[in-house]
């Protein structure tokens, strides 16, 4: 028989089925030179733009772009 070595925890981040990332549990950031509260990655439960919301967040940035060269 073959011994079964239990699945070892990701070091890294810790990927969604939908494909989206987030930090493992416990991850602290203790160097505040680079992150703070604002900077830090929102966790999954928190995270509420879909697809859509991308999408109209770009076609409003092209459409922005494009009135600006209308300006004489």
């Amino acid at each position: 028989m073959t011994a079964t070595v239990p699945p070892v925890p990701p070091e890294g981040p810790v990927p969604d089925p939908a494909g989206r990332v987030e930090l493992p549990p416990g991850v602290t950031h203790t160097d505040t030179r680079f992150a703070n509260d604002d900077l830090l990655p929102v966790p999954l439960t928190r995270r509420r733009w879909t697809t859509y919301s991308f999408t109209v967040l770009r076609v409003g940035t092209i459409a922005f772009r494009s009135t600006l060269s209308l300006r004489p």
